[in-house]
């Protein structure tokens, strides 16, 4: 029964107190009802006792002045009240509310009828024993029915009394359950509904403490876990935004360094070409081969800065036509140093295979999606393999990014263009990279898929249009 009773919702205890409460009025209301018919019933006894014990009064009035006056209209006055009290007991109404059975009343008839009898063998012939039974009888006849009405006032009054008690009692049983409701109420409502005015009070001042949770699972509790995750979570964002407002900071630095980075790789550049045209071909063949790899390796420091500086740097949008392998080799440039040692990155694109996009914003998206491939692979050796390919039968541009790593269960796969979602720790990740991934994609008018299982890596897939639409349209002309 405790069980039972802790998996109530709230609009299931509202509605058992409503019941509850609905019952225990009803019972008064009935037993109240019950009493004030049963006093009604008494009350109409009682008129009727006591309009026989004035036809019998006034019967037995007559009754004297005919005995002393011997008048027929004395005699005929009592008849005729005699007549009527009989009358009243024929026409009596049955009882329904009452036990009191009526044959207090009913039995008084016989002798009414006996009282008439001796009075008319009176008329016929008088005589001393015929008056003694005839005041017998009458005395009876009025000590019967002033019994019959002060037995039905003594039950008037006992009915009366037996109704106050219960509602008495109702009242305390309704004071009583009114007391308990108001705990209840107080303890399953004001005081966790107190407890959430103050923790959201709280959260909007930054300070996020977990509510403890009441038992049972009704909706107090629901809303108090949803209160706890919502904290929970806020406070797991913050660290997010933080880290996140981190590597903005980052990228604003590492652009200033890279621009300053410019100048001494033009200087090298310049003096390793200065000094191998001085050498001349009377330079040994080591060098030479020293001061061609220092120019080599200038240039590509040169190009690796200068991707860095147009990375960091915020551009319009500007949708064009561009080299799909371009794109995916200058990110894969950028993101080289970050490749642990057999970790091999590797490409499969066609040279002359084009996509309209941004070429700034997916060569974001690229990065991205080979960090996180880079990442991903947990023990190397591993591979990142980014292949494209034209989509049979649609202007369309497929790109795959795919690697050898972990993988991903269903549960992640199905939250991981969420943002501030990450499977990483708060200072890895901040959940945003494949967000602002998604939010890219469908800025080109493209879209973006992932396929992945646990164990046996992933895959994204990316499908980019070859052309503008205005384009589009025109050749389907």
């Amino acid at each position: 029964m405790k069980n039972f009773s802790l998996t109530l919702n709230i609009r299931t205890k509202i509605l058992l107190g409503y019941i509850v409460c609905l019952l225990i009025m009803s019972a008064i209301g009935l037993v109240s009802l019950y009493y004030l018919l049963l006093v009604g019933e008494k009350i109409r006894l009682l008129e009727t006792a006591d309009d026989f014990t004035n036809a019998v009064l006034e019967a037995r009035r007559y009754e004297k002045n005919y005995l002393l006056y011997g008048s027929q209209e004395d005699y005929e006055e009592s008849r005729a009240w005699l007549a009527r009290g009989v009358s009243m007991l024929d026409n009596q109404e049955p009882l329904r509310f009452t036990r009191q059975s009526p044959d207090m009343l009913s039995p008084l008839r016989d002798d009414l009828v006996r009282y008439g009898q001796i009075m008319e063998a009176i008329r016929v012939q008088r005589t001393a024993r015929a008056e003694d039974d005839l005041r017998d009888v009458g005395k009876d006849l009025v000590d019967k029915a002033l019994h019959a009405a002060n037995v039905q006032r003594v039950e008037i009054l006992r009915i009366t009394d037996k109704l106050k008690v219960s509602l008495w009692v109702g009242l305390s049983a309704v004071a009583l359950f009114g007391s308990i409701l108001l705990v209840f109420v107080n303890r399953k409502f004001i005081r966790p509904l107190s407890l959430i005015e103050h923790a959201t009070e709280r959260i909007a001042q930054g300070r996020f403490v977990p509510l403890p949770l009441p038992p049972g699972r009704d909706e107090i509790r629901q809303v108090m876990a949803a209160l706890n995750h919502m904290a929970t979570e806020l406070l797991k964002r913050q660290g997010q935004l933080v880290q996140a407002q981190k590597l903005s900071s980052i990228g604003t630095l590492s652009s200033g360094i890279a621009h300053q980075l410019n100048n001494p790789l033009n200087n090298i550049s310049t003096s390793s070409q200065i000094l191998k045209e001085e050498l001349g071909g009377e330079a040994p063949e080591f060098q030479r081969r020293m001061l061609a790899n220092i120019e080599q390796e200038t240039f590509r420091a040169r190009d690796i800065v200068r991707g860095l500086l147009e990375f960091s740097r915020h551009k319009d949008f500007n949708p064009a036509s561009n080299r799909v392998k371009d794109i995916v080799e200058r990110s894969m440039l950028l993101i080289k140093s970050q490749a642990p040692a057999g970790v091999t990155l590797e490409t499969d694109i066609p040279e002359d295979l084009v996509a309209f996009c941004d070429k700034n914003g997916m060569q974001e998206v690229f990065i991205n999606l080979l960090l996180n491939a880079v990442q991903a692979i947990d023990q190397p050796p591993g591979k990142v393999r980014v292949t494209a390919k034209d989509v049979p039968g649609r202007n369309e541009v497929r790109i795959a990014v795919s690697d050898t790593g972990r993988g991903m269960s269903e549960a992640v796969k199905s939250q991981v263009f969420d943002p501030f979602f990450s499977t990483k720790e708060v200072e890895v990740g901040t959940g945003l990279g494949l967000f602002i991934v998604y939010g890219l994609v469908l800025k080109n008018r493209g879209s973006i898929s992932v396929e992945s299982s646990v164990g046996q890596g992933a895959t994204f897939f990316i499908t980019l249009p070859k052309s503008a639409p205005a384009e589009r349209a025109e050749v389907a002309r």
